[in-house]
């Protein structure tokens, strides 16, 4: 028999957010600036182990991180200053560092680990102040991966080689003492640093075993580049749902969080209905094995975010989730019916017969009413009856707004990310495009397996 227990939907909230960078702080960097004509894509991966039952389909998730890992995939265009300091960051990539001494490491294997930046979450420096024997950097933080303990990328206007005792140097690595929304407290860099500079969050990357580049001529070329995050303390924490983010309680008395799924309609919806099971045999003899009680709805919305506020509802979401072990209500894209007349605050909806009665039924657990002022709510559906005249009649949980038509009604469902990994592909530091895979769960139980 299975291990089921009844679990907190969102067990995490509260997970430590401080990091615990790696190696010893040396203060200064060589950095290959991101080509953002190009964009740059983040991706965040989570780990979870699934299995089903072979009866009911239901699905047992365990999570095997605490915190996410990233890739972060750069593309570069190097001239001028920028090109012998980029050709060296890329060789740093690639190179086993020196290691400190033994007294700085704090765990074996530092030799195989450098730094890399999160230049998506890149914000200029509106002015400095000193904190005691450290510096204020006064930038708009919010909806950026900055974190007390972690370290950050200070780059100036332009390309240009700065000078520290005998090194040279085009980028300054600080560490990260506080963080507010509207600052970063930082230790005190090595050169002098004003307003119109640029921080970027920093990671604690895996070397690679190589790094490609393409010369146009002896003093120009591009490179593309891909780094790991390491995965552990070092890490960049996970977020965490916002206060006051949508919820719905549903009948087995479970408070779960909402996810409306935007969709970029200038794509179309890719959608499918799935179970479980194995196809084998040849095409003339062939014998398919399925688990489960009914097909589920599998999703892939394609959405595009103008601005960082609107986009970071979603990477919370993700990452309140764990990836797929997590469980949410999920509004989907495509509606179910338009103009819809309902008595006000009423406990059932009528509506045209849809094809077969039954079949409808096992279909949809639950819906979400979508009103032009924004506001969403989720009703799951009881037992439909025929009313003879062309019409069905759906009780529902809870009662329906205090409107008389419903503008707009969608599919709703208990649903989990299809995939642990989310890639954010930046086209600016603000607007992001990004693939959001949801499948629906199924049966309803008031107990998850193993699973938030």
């Amino acid at each position: 028999m299975a291990l089921i227990r009844p679990l907190s939907v969102l067990p995490f909230v509260g997970a430590s957010s401080t990091v615990t960078p790696l190696g010893v702080l040396d203060g200064l960097a060589t950095h290959a600036r991101a080509d953002w004509k190009s964009g740059v894509e983040v991706t965040t991966r989570w780990s979870t182990a699934r299995t089903f039952s072979a009866v009911s389909g239901q699905e047992q998730r365990v999570g095997t991180l605490l915190r996410p890992a990233r890739v972060v995939n750069t593309r570069h265009s190097i001239f001028g200053i920028d090109y012998d300091f980029s050709i060296q960051h890329a060789q740093r990539l690639v190179q086993r560092a020196t290691a400190p001494s033994a007294a700085n490491i704090p765990r074996a294997g530092l030799d195989r680990v450098t730094q890399s930046s999160l230049p998506s979450d890149c914000t200029p420096v509106l002015g400095t102040t000193t904190v005691g024997a450290d510096l204020r950097i006064l930038c708009d933080t919010r909806y950026r991966r900055f974190y007390a303990g972690a370290r950050a990328y200070l780059l100036p206007p332009s390309p240009v080689v700065m000078t520290y005792l005998t090194s040279r140097f085009t980028a300054v690595l600080v560490n990260i003492l506080a963080v507010d929304d509207d600052y970063l407290d930082v230790s005190m860099p090595v050169v002098p640093i004003s307003g119109g500079w640029i921080v970027e969050p920093c990671l604690d990357v895996h070397v690679e075993l190589s790094s490609a580049v393409s010369n146009v001529t002896g003093r120009v070329a591009s490179m593309s580049l891909e780094v790991q995050e390491v995965v552990g303390s070092s890490a960049l924490p996970a977020l965490e749902l916002a206060p006051g983010h949508l919820m719905h309680t549903g009948r087995d008395g479970v408070s779960r969080p909402v996810l409306v799924l935007d969709h970029n309609w200038g794509e179309a919806l890719e959608w499918s209905n799935f179970m479980d099971g194995i196809s084998y045999g040849n095409d003339i003899d062939r014998t398919v094995w399925m688990a489960g009680l009914r097909p589920r709805r599998s999703a892939s919305a394609s959405a595009r975010f103008f601005s960082r506020a609107e986009f970071w509802p979603l990477l919370q979401m993700f990452d309140t989730m764990r990836g797929r072990s997590g469980v949410f209500w999920a509004v989907y894209p495509d509606v179910l019916f338009q103009n819809l007349t309902i008595t006000s605050g009423g406990s059932s909806i009528t509506f045209p017969a849809q094809g077969s009665l039954p079949e409808w039924r096992t279909s949809v657990d639950a819906f979400a009413a979508m009103l032009p002022d924004g506001s969403v709510s989720i009703h799951e559906t009881l037992i439909p009856v025929d009313n003879g005249d062309g019409t069905w009649t759906v009780p529902v949980q809870p009662n329906l707004p205090a409107v008389s038509v419903l503008p707009c009604v969608h599919y709703a469902a208990r649903a989990r990310f299809g995939e642990d990994e989310l890639t954010e592909n930046w086209t600016t530091a603000e607007v992001v495009d990004v693939s959001i895979p949801v499948v629906e769960l199924g049966l309803p139980t008031n107990l998850q397996l193993l699973t938030p």
